[in-house]
Parts: C-alpha cells; sequence; structure tokens
C-alpha cells in the first residue's frame, strides 16, 4: 500500500495562495495571512510530494478567519477532487474566469495545452490529439471548415490569433512566424500551406505539453488592463516548478505514445530547482507509419521566494517534428512533406518589495526559434515559359520543363523580446483597501531566416499567369508594441457588503515613432465591479475594449508576380526559340494595417453555499477589423510583339514597337481589416459536494453560444475572369456583410466516486449537445453595387442603373437554399475514466471516450451528403509512478 503520513502531522514548506497574497508554513504547519480582502475567495495549498488542495473562503471585516488546510499524498485520497474547471469565486479579472487544477489536466489525458481547454464551460470533450496544429477557441461556435470555407473559417483562426497564452507570466508570441507560400489560385484565399503552420493564427498549442503543467487559468471575460494583444481572452499557464517529489509517468493509446518525468529540490514549493522533460511520438492513423508527430521539451527552473524578494529563472527547449514522408511505392509523384520547428527560450523574474509596500517586479524573456518546412511533388504540365524578374519589365525568358521534381523550403527564424517593468501596491485608507497598479510593457517580434528556397527553373505549382520567386524573410522589418497601463482596484465594505471595484486603461503603440506617421497606437478601458449581495451571492460586471497588432505575415505578405507572355516562337531547333515575357510585380505589404478591435461586456452571479458552489454568466462581444484574406483582381497590360524575320540558327527578330496591348485580369490575395464576429452568450457551472453516503460527487457545466461572422468587405466573384474558357468583360460588385450565423448549447455532467482507502477513483461525463445550428447570411439581395472591368477598375452602379437591361446580366441568383439552416438533433456522449494508485508508490488510469460508440449520421440540408458526429470510441492507459527520492536542498 502507498505510505501516508499520520493524520494532522504538521507540514512544513507548504505554498499557500490567496490570490497575490502569500505565505509559507513554518516547522509546526502554522501559516498567517496578512492584507486578504473582505469577500468570497479561494485559498490554494501547495507542498512537496502532495497533492494541491483547493478551498473557498470567505473573509469577512477585521476579525480572523482560522483554518485548517489538510493535505494528501494523491488526488483521489482527497476528500474532495475537482476535474473540470474551477470558476475563481471573486476573480481578480473581474470577469469570467476558470482556474484548471493538476488534478482535472490528469483526468483528461491531456497530451497538450489543447486538450486542457475543452474543460471550459460550453466547450466539447475531444478525443486527445497531436494530428495537425491545435488552436484555442473560447466563447465562440466552432466551425468545421467543410462547413464554411470563408468567413466562419477565419472568425476561427481570428479567434486563435486574439488568445493570448501567457507562460510563467511571459506571454508567448506567435507574431513572427512566416511560415507560408503563394496559395494557389484555384483553391481559396484562406487556404493553408501544404505543410504544418501556423502562421497569421495563433500559436500552436502542442507546443505545450500538458504534463509539466501546475494549473491552466483561462481569462474568458475582460481582463485587467495588465493583460494586452489580444482579443478572444487569455490562458495563464503556470508550470510545475521547485520542490517536488520526482515523477515517471507513461501514456499510452492507439494513437500516441508519451513518457514524461519530472523531478524538484528545495525547501518549498516554487522554491527551488526543478527539471523535466517530455517526450512524445504521435501518428493519426495506427495503420499510417509515415504520418507522424514527434515532440521532445526539456525545462530547468530555478525559483527563490523570500518575503521581499523573489527570483524566477527558466530554461525551456523544445523540438516538434511534424511529416508526412514519402511512401517507398510512391514512385511517381514522390510527396513529402514536413515541418520541423525547434527553439529555446530563457525567462527571468525578478520580485522586489520595499518597506513602504510598493512591490515591483522586472520579466524579461528571449526566445530563437527555427522552423523548416519543406515540400516535394513531381510537377507534370506543358512546355510553359519562365521569368526571372524581379521589377516590372519586358524581358526575354526560359521554357520550362514540362515534368520536374519540385522541391520547396521554407526557412524561418523567428526572434522575440519581451520585458515588462510594473510596480504595485496594496494599502488601507479610510477603510477601505486601494490597490495601483502601473506598468509598461516592450514587445520586439522579428525574423531572421532564409525565406522560401526552391530552384527558379523548377517552381512550386502556380496557375492562371502567377509566377513565383524565392524571398528572403530578414528583410522583413521587425514589428515593435511598445505599450503602458495603469489600473486602480479598491475593495471596501459598503452597509455590510463587500464592493469590488476596478478601473484601469491601457495604451498600444504599434512600431512608435515620435516622426513616423504609420504609427498605431489604441487606447482601451476596461471597468469591472463586483458586489456581495448576501453572504451566498455575489453580483459582477466588467466591460473593456481589447485589441490585437497584426502579425508580421499579415502586414508584411511575400510580393505577388505575375509573368505574362508577350511573345512565343517554339520551333524544334532550341537555338532559335524564343520567349518574352512581361513581368508585373505587385508589393501588398501594408505596414498600416490597423489591430483588430474587440468590446466585450459581461454580467453574472457567483454563489456559495457551504461546500457547494456555482455561478451564471451572460456576455456579449464584438471584434471588428479583424484579419482576414481578399481576393482582389488587378488589370495588366500585356504588349504583344510580332516578328519580323527568322533568321536560321537564332532567334527571331521583333519589331520594337508592340503589334497590340492586351489587357489580363490577374488575382491576388491581401490581408485586410475586413472580417466582423458577433458572439453573445451565457455559461453556468455548479459544483456539489460529495454525497457521503455513497462517496460520489457531482458537477455541472454548459453554455449558449451564438456566433455571426462576416466579412465586410465588398464581395467580388474574381474567379468568374478566369473559371471559364472564355473571360467576361466585366462581373459584379456586391455588397459585403456575407458570412455565417451558428449556434451551439452544450452541457456536461460529471459523476465521480472515490474510494480514499482503497486508493480509488471512477468518473463519467455525460455531455449533451442540445443545438448545434448554422445557417449563411447576407445572401438574399443580388443586385450589383457597381462592376470590375478588365482593367481592374471598380465602376460604381446606381439602383437604377443596376436594374437597367445593360447591366440585368450582373445580377446574381439567390436561391432560399443558401439561406437554409442546418439544424442537427441533440447528441450524447459518455466518456469513463477509473483511476487506482498501487503499491510502490505508482498509480494507473484506464479511459474510455465514447464508451457507447454512439456516432450518429447527419444529413446536410445545404449540401449533399452526410456528416459523421461525436468523436469515435477511443481508450488508452496512463501509468505514473513517483520515486521515493528525499527532497533536500539543492
Amino acid at each position: 500500500m502507498v505510505q501516508r503520513l499520520p493524520e494532522r502531522t504538521p507540514v512544513a514548506g507548504a505554498m499557500l495562495e490567496i490570490g497575490p497574497v502569500r505565505a509559507v508554513s513554518d516547522s509546526a504547519g502554522r501559516f498567517t495571512f496578512v492584507g486578504v480582502p473582505p469577500g468570497p475567495t479561494e485559498l490554494r495549498a501547495r507542498a512537496p510530494t502532495l497533492a494541491e488542495r483547493r478551498m473557498p473562503i470567505s473573509p469577512c471585516g477585521p476579525e480572523p478567519l482560522r483554518l485548517f488546510v489538510r493535505l494528501a499524498e494523491r488526488a483521489v485520497q482527497l476528500d474532495q477532487v475537482v476535474v473540470t474547471a474551477a470558476e475563481v469565486p471573486r476573480s481578480a479579472e473581474g470577469s469570467s474566469v476558470s482556474i484548471i487544477g493538476r488534478d482535472a489536466i490528469e483526468h483528461v489525458q491531456a497530451s497538450s495545452l489543447a486538450d486542457v481547454l475543452q474543460l471550459m464551460p460550453g466547450q466539447a470533450a475531444l478525443n486527445p490529439s497531436l494530428a495537425g496544429a491545435r488552436q484555442a477557441l473560447l466563447r465562440q461556435v466552432p466551425t468545421a471548415a467543410s462547413r464554411d470555407p470563408g468567413p466562419g473559417t477565419e472568425a476561427e483562426r481570428a479567434n486563435a490569433l486574439g488568445t493570448a497564452i501567457v507562460l510563467d507570466g511571459v506571454p508567448v508570441s506567435n507574431n513572427a512566424n512566416l511560415q507560408t507560400t503563394v496559395t494557389i489560385l484555384n483553391s481559396g484565399p484562406n487556404t493553408l500551406p501544404p505543410f504544418s503552420s501556423t502562421a497569421g493564427r495563433g500559436l500552436d498549442l502542442r507546443q505545450i505539453p500538458a504534463d509539466n503543467i501546475e494549473s491552466v487559468e483561462v481569462i474568458r471575460g475582460v481582463p485587467s488592463a495588465r493583460h494586452g494583444d489580444l482579443t478572444a481572452g487569455a490562458i495563464l499557464v503556470t508550470s510545475r516548478a521547485g520542490a517536488q517529489t520526482p515523477e515517471l509517468r507513461v501514456r499510452a493509446n492507439p494513437q500516441t505514445l508519451e513518457a514524461s518525468t519530472v523531478a524538484g529540490w528545495g525547501r518549498a514549493t516554487r522554491d527551488g530547482l526543478s527539471l523535466d522533460a517530455n517526450l512524445v511520438s504521435s501518428q493519426d492513423d495506427p495503420r499510417s507509419t509515415l504520418d507522424r508527430f514527434t515532440r521532445a521539451t526539456v525545462q530547468a527552473a530555478l525559483t527563490r521566494e523570500r518575503p521581499r524578494l523573489g527570483v524566477s529563472l527558466r530554461l525551456r527547449a523544445y523540438g516538434m517534428l511534424d511529416e508526412s514522408r514519402q511512401d517507398p511505392d510512391d514512385r511517381r509523384y514522390q510527396r513529402l512533406v514536413s515541418s520541423r520547428d525547434q527553439g529555446g527560450r530563457l525567462d527571468l523574474r525578478v520580485r522586489a518589495g520595499t518597506r513602504t509596500g510598493w512591490l515591483t517586479e522586472l520579466t524579461a524573456s528571449g526566445s530563437l526559434a527555427t522552423q523548416l518546412s519543406r515540400y516535394q511533388e513531381l510537377v507534370t504540365r506543358d512546355i510553359f515559359p519562365l521569368s526571372a524578374a524581379r521589377r516590372d519589365t519586358t524581358a526575354p525568358g526560359v521554357y520550362g520543363r514540362s515534368e520536374y521534381l519540385t522541391r520547396l523550403t521554407v526557412d524561418g527564424q523567428p526572434r522575440n523580446a519581451y520585458v515588462r517593468l510594473e510596480t504595485r501596491s496594496s494599502r488601507t485608507w479610510r477603510g477601505r483597501r486601494h490597490e495601483p497598479v502601473v506598468g509598461l510593457e516592450l514587445r520586439v517580434d522579428d525574423n531572421a531566416g532564409d525565406g522560401r528556397l526552391f530552384d527558379p527553373i523548377e517552381p512550386p505549382r502556380q496557375n492562371y499567369g502567377v509566377g513565383d520567386r524565392p524571398e528572403r524573410f530578414d528583410r522583413v522589418p521587425a514589428q515593435t508594441l511598445l505599450s503602458a497601463y495603469v489600473e486602480h482596484r479598491v475593495r471596501a465594505l459598503w452597509r455590510g457588503r463587500a464592493l469590488d471595484a476596478s478601473a484601469g486603461a491601457r495604451l498600444d503603440a504599434i512600431d512608435p515613432s515620435w516622426t513616423a506617421r504609420g504609427a498605431s497606437a489604441q487606447a482601451v478601458p476596461r471597468l469591472a465591479l463586483s458586489v456581495v449581495l448576501t453572504r451566498h451571492l455575489t453580483w459582477r460586471a466588467s466591460h473593456g475594449v481589447t485589441t490585437k497588432a497584426p502579425t508580421l505575415s499579415q502586414r508584411y505578405p511575400l510580393p505577388r508576380y505575375f509573368d505574362l507572355t508577350s511573345f512565343n516562337y517554339y520551333p524544334t531547333n532550341p537555338a532559335e526559340r524564343l520567349v518574352l515575357m512581361t513581368t508585373k510585380v505587385v508589393n501588398v505589404h501594408n505596414p498600416a494595417l490597423a489591430p483588430a478591435r474587440a468590446t466585450k461586456s459581461e454580467t453574472g452571479v457567483d454563489w456559495q453555499v457551504g461546500r457547494t458552489t456555482g455561478m451564471v454568466a451572460v456576455f456579449r462581444e464584438r471584434t471588428s477589423g479583424a484579419f482576414g484574406t481578399s481576393r482582389v483582381p488587378i488589370g495588366i497590360a500585356v504588349p504583344q510583339y510580332r516578328a519580323t524575320a527568322f533568321p536560321a540558327g537564332r532567334p527571331p527578330i521583333l519589331d520594337p514597337v508592340p503589334e497590340r496591348i492586351d489587357a489580363f485580369v490577374g488575382l491576388y490575395d491581401v490581408p485586410r481589416n475586413s472580417r466582423r464576429i458577433e458572439t453573445d452568450g451565457l455559461e453556468a457551472t455548479a459544483e456539489l459536494p460529495e454525497w457521503s453516503a455513497v462517496r460520489t460527487q457531482l458537477s455541472f457545466s454548459g453554455g449558449w453560444f451564438r456566433t455571426v461572422a462576416r466579412d465586410d468587405d465588398v464581395d467580388i466573384p474574381v474567379e468568374q475572369f478566369i473559371s471559364g474558357s472564355v473571360q467576361p468583360e466585366r462581373i459584379g460588385v456586391y455588397a459585403g456583410g456575407r458570412g455565417l450565423q451558428s449556434e451551439r448549447a452544450i452541457t456536461a455532467v460529471r459523476l465521480v466516486h472515490r474510494a480514499p482507502q482503497l486508493g480509488l477513483a471512477a468518473s463519467l461525463l455525460w455531455q449533451t449537445t442540445w443545438r448545434e445550428d448554422d445557417r449563411p447570411v447576407g445572401r438574399t439581395d443580388g443586385t450589383p453595387l457597381g462592376f470590375v472591368d478588365l482593367t481592374g477598375r471598380i465602376t460604381p452602379l446606381s439602383p437604377a442603373e443596376a436594374a437597367s437591361p445593360p447591366y440585368a446580366s450582373l445580377a446574381r441568383a439567390v436561391t432560399p437554399l443558401e439561406g437554409r439552416w442546418e439544424r442537427r438533433p441533440p447528441l450524447h456522449l459518455v466518456n469513463l475514466r477509473l483511476t487506482k494508485t498501487l503499491p510502490g508508490r505508482t498509480q494507473v488510469a484506464l479511459f474510455a471516450n465514447n464508451a457507447l460508440a454512439d456516432r450518429p449520421l447527419y444529413r446536410r440540408e445545404r449540401q449533399i451528403g452526410f456528416e459523421r458526429r461525436n468523436p469515435p470510441a477511443f481508450f488508452g492507459l496512463e501509468f505514473l509512478a513517483s520515486l521515493p527520492t528525499p527532497t533536500r536542498t539543492p
């Protein structure tokens, strides 16, 4: 059996936290908090070798509150086990905040941070997976790309980009990621490159392994002013550090084999030296060994916590390889795709207190990474002309081969620097607790990579006169984001009720300069208020504005090249051949691209009756200027030449005066602030205490969300210029606002049964998707606003002109099918998990997701075909061993 400490044995060196206030237990297990404000809050207790404990408390007035905190060897031996996201009773952020502890993370078989987020209210349970880049999605209805390849898909990407990932107090930036390529024009402008990439999107959450996460704090509502460069929310990840029992964890399921280890030495939790490592190998289809994802991470953390001084130094290194290797039997096309991402980061945090009550914290971080993406395939096409020109010109070109093996390499080296200087205080004046905060923040993102590399004579596949050139990333300007923020929080007792109010503002400036007019600065306010109405009920409300700066890939896209034939003569004798190419270069750089802006409002109530807690919150979020990609036309004048002589053994002699000028309409993709996202919703949670008669605990969470994603840019079906056999002379321009409306209502009921004396815990998740509907919007009027001709010029039309016979052919037919709802029936999902402690300080867990193997088919209304609902049945095993190494000071 597991060796356990006798009951009521004092625990020395335990770290206890009530918000920002901390205390460490002495040799007798005693601790004292000073300066804890009144009102409902939460106490967190952690100690080396013991499971974390969370307790809701309600300090009231000047009277001291005496507490007894019991810690256990394993989570399954605690009086109450939290296996879902716990709502913060009275958040320091003033809005909805969830805390996901270590026990809940272990319960979802998480392999990365992405798997942890399914514990949020209203989020669907998913099978753990490492196939493809994983993104965050907070308070928004997910929209599969197969249902909506337009605004809905880009709304998801905007949400992920607008979600800040903060790892141990330092934001993890993806702004310098340039792993992209030119989109082939017979695919949509939202099409991703053939290799795995998150350029212009949010961070790939597979980069952060779950086994080293101590807790995750998810701010879904209005964050405090200290959090910037976001629109959707913030995910604050705290990694394990300080003294802890050495552990070896092995996880296995049909897709993934993962091993991790962690050890720590020191005086207490968050005080000492810790080391951890993680290695995972995954393949989405067990029958195929060609598609594989591999990840390795290592972290060393040195932390020192003293009453007036705290120092934290962390060194992280990671490597990820997402590849689809060449099939040995594929001797024809020889396809190969791989994406390698490896790098390191050094973080330093210094916290110093003064006798006057001010606390100053300096945070500095620097990261370097190497991103190497490769794509290879055999290109088969007609013999075609090529040009290497990099400016607007008409010059001789060369003939490419009709069949060749193209090899594309994208070499990026993103570099990120981060510095924050913050000072805050907490003092009582006239019976009120005042907590002012002032801070400065600097972020610098740069990329020093070699860029897109390929043989210009064997370029990647392109269509419709679009050329391509190798491009270097180190020529892209760096981006600087300078921010200043101030916030003041007041806590007081008003007529016997605890009142908490905060007001803050933040100023963000992109590439600030006293002389540059293109500098973009945004000032955003944030307000929050909460009032304890009764002993058991707290009301809260918040309102604020957040902004997200564009990424380097959105401000500085690669140039677009158009290579068009002005003369073509291809005889049998190679010496007599001549091709003349007209090259048009389009610079799509847009350094003045504005930040996306979100306005967020929320109100809700939190209640606590005994050990029963819960909350209900309604919210409204409006995001404007979100980054999207628009396909736009450009008119190109192409001179056509004629030959005046054909000498033997030499190229023909051309007349220097063009015979005629042809018009060609080219298409290219450009990032714009053209997307608008509107989300309304409701979230609710309830956590009941354990029913002691049957040792079973019940928890509930649910949410309803309605999202409308629109493209406010004018709608120009530019593909008509290239899709038909005959190029039209003009195409219509239609009103913007086309998009997708989606709604989802989902509840999750969790039952946890424990037998602490046997070290046994079993849990059941019953998830019900009551509503999952979507329909297109903004597609009811086919009247054109104008037209685009072969010169690429837009000519507006009045309503009377648009209805006249000369332009009647531009009217676009709108069928009732386009606005039809997809209304899916309710759906149920059951997941099971069993955890058992074993002799020798070990633990084993078995799980079965979709235990009933219920995967119904839904017949689509707007499209032909069916869709399979619910994830497939999934099972696995996890083994944990705690090594009996004594804790000691390094």
